[in-house]
Formats: C-alpha cells, sequence, structure tokens
C-alpha cells in the first residue's frame, strides 16, 4: 500500500473477493482492528467508503442487502480542528514566496487559505467570476460550489485577495504584451502559448 494517500489506502483495507461479502460483525470486527492498527478516524473512514460503495450497488441491484455497516459500532472520532494562529502567517507567507517554484500556485495556495474555498472552487475561479476589481469593491462569485448550481454564491473579496488577482491579472498582461501568452480563463490557470506557436507544427521546428 505504499505511495497510496489516506483514503486509498482505507478502502484497501476492506478489499475482499466480492462473492463472499462481508457480515455486519465481520466489519465490526475489521473497524476494530483497523482502530488498533491505524487510529480511530482511519477507520471509521474506511467504513464510511465501503458503506458508500455498497450504497451505490444497492442503486444498481435490488436483491444486495442493507449494508453490513449498519452493525457498526462507530468510533465517533472528532478531529480537532484549530483556526489559523496569526502569529503563524509570516512564516507562511515567506514558505509559499521561497518553497513553491510556480508564481501561480503560490497566488492558489494564498486565495485558498485566506478564502476557505475548496481547492476545485478555488482552481476553477475565471476572470468572468471577479466584478469589480479595479474598484473599491470587488465581488467574487462561485456559479457551482459544492452542491450545486443552487449553491451559488458572491461574496465580496478581502484587500489582501484583491491585491493576489490585481498581480495576476498584471503578470499576464505582460507576458501577452510580450507575446508570450494568451490570457488564460481565470487567475490561477497556466497561460497558453500564443495562437502562432499552438499552429506550428513539430516537424516544422528546427
Amino acid at each position: 500500500m505504499e505511495g497510496m494517500n489516506a483514503p486509498e489506502h482505507d478502502a484497501a483495507a476492506l478489499r475482499r473477493d466480492s462473492r463472499a461479502p462481508y457480515s455486519r460483525v465481520e466489519l465490526d470486527d475489521l473497524r476494530r482492528a483497523l482502530t488498533d492498527e491505524r487510529d480511530p478516524a482511519a477507520a471509521d473512514r474506511a467504513c464510511r467508503l465501503f458503506r458508500a460503495a455498497w450504497r451505490s450497488m444497492m442503486r444498481l441491484h435490488e436483491s444486495l442487502p442493507d449494508s453490513p455497516t449498519f452493525g457498526i459500532t462507530w468510533n465517533g472520532h472528532r478531529e480537532e480542528r484549530q483556526p489559523i494562529a496569526r502569529s503563524a502567517f509570516p512564516a507562511f507567507w515567506a514558505a509559499t514566496e521561497s518553497g513553491v517554484k510556480s508564481p501561480i500556485r503560490a497566488d492558489l495556495v494564498r486565495v485558498l487559505v485566506l478564502t476557505g474555498l475548496r481547492s476545485f472552487d478555488a482552481r476553477t475561479i475565471e476572470w468572468v467570476d471577479i466584478a469589480g476589481l479595479d474598484g473599491d469593491e470587488p465581488k467574487l462569485h462561485r456559479p457551482n460550489p459544492k452542491g450545486g448550481l443552487c449553491k451559488a454564491f458572491t461574496v465580496p473579496m478581502s484587500s489582501e485577495v484583491a491585491r493576489i488577482a490585481r498581480g495576476r491579472e498584471s503578470s499576464l498582461k505582460r507576458g501577452i504584451r510580450a507575446g508570450r501568452n494568451r490570457r488564460p480563463s481565470g487567475p490561477h490557470s497556466n497561460p497558453t502559448p500564443p495562437a502562432a506557436e499552438l499552429q506550428t507544427s513539430p516537424k516544422d521546428s528546427p
């Protein structure tokens, strides 16, 4: 299981021949073993993944019984979450400047921390989602967050997030004027080469 992230590792722990599904007792015993081997949160997470997969299959196969996780005694472990201390920000900011090679990715990491947006939400911000960037009250719109279109929202941008967006815009304009790239769809998208460069065939290259 080397090289797996936590969810993949947890799911692998529950794999077995589909012709011999877990009983409720067996699954609870496995949860106890995972709790001892790893930790309570990992054990519960593995069983939740199992339950989600089982329920997905129930939609396709009417003959499947209820998930064996029905008999589990959950650990109920809750991870402690603490806000980032204000005193930690100078070191964090310095790390993004020196430790992240791509300035686009560095700005993305800062926006994630400053806004609390989900990774996908931040990575898919488009310029059309940002209003009033040159004014005093810029706003950010997320048209399709987790939960779907009905959960779309618009929020004011903090002065620092707006400063990052303006910096991205200035950098892109310099690249466009120099002919290095075309304007990407959003501030955290990698700029593309000019159209003429994209149309050049590999066999035409020296």
